[in-house]
């Protein structure tokens, strides 16, 4: 029997399959990098799909809170939470990816090739304030 690699070849390997749990810092923040900061950056996001239009809301708490008008079918809204996400920040589609909560509104979203600022900035959240916990 063929392995699946054989099988279902990969045209670029995942960012996140080069992520190691413990690259990824812990905190409850918005946007979090990872050990490498070349890496990449994860993002919790609160997906509101259905909507009458898409764009990214704010912040919702420790989340970044995103309207989509794709329905929540056959991963439709997540294909459009992709790349809602890439345009915003300015990389391509194949450096954003569902990490968790594929079929839950809160998910966490790995962009590849971003810092924690460049990332805030490009998402239009102010970081928090020196002293101040995120989120809060």
């Amino acid at each position: 029997m063929q392995s699946m690699d054989r099988m279902y070849p990969l045209a670029r390997p995942s960012p996140v399959a080069q992520l190691r749990s413990d690259e990824v810092q812990s905190g409850m923040a918005i946007v979090q990098a990872t050990a490498n900061p070349r890496a990449g950056v994860i993002i919790s996001v609160k997906a509101v799909p259905g909507a009458s239009r898409s764009g990214i809301v704010g912040v919702l708490g420790d989340q970044l809170k995103v309207r989509l008008s794709a329905p929540p079918e056959d991963g439709r809204a997540n294909r459009e939470l992709l790349e809602l996400l890439a345009k915003a920040c300015g990389v391509g589609r194949g450096d954003v990816e569902v990490i968790s909560g594929h079929g839950n509104p809160q998910k966490r979203v790995f962009i590849a090739g971003l810092d924690e600022q460049t990332a805030l900035a490009r998402l239009g959240i102010q970081p928090p304030a020196p002293g101040q916990a995120a989120g809060a």
